[in-house]
């Protein structure tokens, strides 16, 4: 497939994206392929761009595979969501992507065995905010010290009180 580059909106003369996954800046004049992180929580392919005056403060995160599918792909049902067609993250073409409702994008995840909710337990869920040994050093600190609030525990993980109730009355983490 030959490259094809496009201006990403609002950054017009600025910054551009290609029809397989790349993003590019023209701060000298001349196009420079931009280096793009991976989410290590996630692992979708992220961006910094930004306006240059004030670069610091004007950066933020963009989805390549997102700038793409704005740039590249039409979406006259003006879907939300971006679907990796084969699953796979790190592709970002255009070939590979489709606009879909968050329906479409889990029915597409279990349907592939990209994601089965009901079988990933503990820190292996996508959003989980804690991993194993904290969930049992929040039962023992609740266990040595009942009268310690929800809330008091929570503030030492960095999650909610909802979160430390669930766990304490094995709602979440029913398998630790």
């Amino acid at each position: 497939m030959k490259e094809v580059w496009k201006t990403i909106n609002r950054y017009e003369g600025l910054y551009e994206v290609s029809n397989v996954g790349r993003v590019a800046s023209f701060k000298s004049g001349t196009r420079v392929i931009l280096k793009v992180n991976s989410s290590t929580r996630d692992g979708y392919f992220r961006i910094m761009i930004g306006h240059y005056r004030n670069a610091i403060k004007n950066r933020k995160s963009y989805l390549v595979h997102r700038l793409v599918a704005e740039a590249f792909i039409r979406n006259p049902e003006n879907k939300p969501e971006v679907n990796h067609k084969d699953g796979n993250k790190a592709n970002n073409s255009i070939k590979n992507l489709e606009w879909c409702t968050k329906s479409e994008n889990h029915i597409h995840a279990r349907r592939t065995g990209l994601r089965d909710s009901f079988s990933i337990q503990g820190e292996k869920q996508w959003k989980a905010k804690l991993n194993q040994h904290q969930v049992e050093r929040i039962r023992l600190i609740h266990e040595v010290t009942p009268t310690l609030k929800h809330r008091e525990i929570a503030a030492m993980f960095g999650v909610c009180s909802m979160t430390i109730f669930r766990i304490l009355n094995r709602k979440s983490w029913k398998h630790a």
